[in-house]
């Protein structure tokens, strides 16, 4: 647990002093009116991504810290911790007003797209987001329909074992639906998020000015990439938190009384052994792809197209 909080403030502070050494760097020294635009809507972009990924990580802390501490939950708010976290994260971005490049005061004269909330990303990146978030809410599917009830009723245990487990608890808790329910409104929430994150990208009016259609082209495609990375990183730490849980009691089916022949029991324990290795590269994956969030979260509001603010 220490671990989990201790990435997180890590990943809090990152987020702090990246976001104010974007702030500084964001000055405004253009003397040009649509430079000056530029420069206030990278910043309100910075704003939003910092906020709301603060936001989203001080969830993630509290369900990580509610579910080792508080007995009556049975851990579950540590299992949709990830999921909630990022989901009240993008919740919270869609729902900060989004500030254009040039304001309400300019004449519009830029060609008008028509855009959706797919088009605020790449078809690889919408591809690789909702590939992460159904593979999550697969194996979240699959760890409840291979589970079965403790003798309390709750749904801890693992249906591979054919004695029922003595308790769902210690060595024989398996992330049944007792875990998996509470998670799949988790990836609901997250789904939320990740649409009304990515409309509202799509929906903000873009720039008046035609010379800057690079830039404005910039900050969505910036802000698109948070987005999309928040939600893979909390998908494949969902994934990898059922998978290790799940593969623990079937790697210890030698030494667990569950009623498997010797045979059986090796091969299910070899099989639990290939799922916690799995669950320990997506757990991998998905720490890496939360710390490329943060990484692009305090570069969002980096123009690319310099040259559009000369003008």
């Amino acid at each position: 647990m220490e671990y989990v909080v201790g990435f997180a403030g890590v990943l809090v502070a990152a987020l702090a002093v990246g976001g104010l050494a974007g702030w500084l760097r964001l000055r405004r020294s253009v003397s040009s009116e649509r430079g000056a635009a530029v420069v206030v809507a990278q910043r309100a972009l910075l704003v939003r991504v910092v906020l709301s990924l603060v936001v989203g990580l001080a969830v993630f802390v509290v369900c990580a810290v509610a579910g080792t501490n508080a007995r009556a939950l049975q851990g579950v708010s540590f299992f949709v911790g990830p999921s909630a976290g990022a989901g009240v994260a993008l919740l919270v971005f869609a729902a900060i007003p989004a500030v254009t490049i040039d304001g309400a005061t300019a004449h519009r004269s830029a060609s008008l797209q028509v855009r959706s909330a797919r088009s605020a990303l790449l078809p690889q990146q919408w591809r690789r987001l909702w590939w992460a978030v159904g593979c999550a809410v697969g194996i979240v599917l699959v760890a409840g329909l291979g589970s079965a009830p403790a003798p309390d009723g709750r749904w801890l245990c693992t249906s591979v074992f054919p004695m029922q487990c003595p308790a769902g608890d210690g060595p024989y808790l398996f992330p049944g639906w007792y875990f998996g329910l509470p998670a799949l409104l988790g990836m609901a929430l997250l789904s939320a998020g990740v649409w009304a994150s990515l409309w509202r990208i799509a929906v903000t009016p873009a720039a008046a000015w035609p010379d800057l259609d690079a830039a404005d082209g910039a900050l969505r495609q910036r802000a698109g990439q948070v987005v999309a990375l928040v939600g893979t990183a909390a998908a494949l730490l969902t994934a990898a938190v059922f998978l290790s849980a799940a593969g623990l009691p079937l790697m210890n089916a030698l030494h667990l009384d569950s009623g498997l022949a010797g045979g059986a029991a090796t091969v299910v324990a070899r099989l639990g052994m290939v799922v916690v290795l799995a669950g320990v590269v997506v757990a991998f994956a998905g720490v890496v792809t939360a710390v490329a969030a943060v990484v692009r979260a305090v570069t969002a509001a980096r123009l690319i197209a310099t040259g559009a603010v000369a003008a």
